[in-house]
């Protein structure tokens, strides 16, 4: 995504919670927009 900064997570990879780490991102930067998109792929 040419002049966008991407963020990718994989849910079954990460056991991670990503909604605490997007609220801190998004409290401590100026974003203007977010865009989600849902990749579904074959589980490895």
């Amino acid at each position: 995504m040419k002049g966008k900064i991407t963020l990718i997570g994989c849910p079954k990879r990460d056991m991670v919670e990503y909604t605490e780490k997007l609220t801190e991102i998004i409290k401590n930067n100026n974003i203007k927009s977010v865009t989600v998109v849902r990749m579904e792929v074959p589980c490895c």
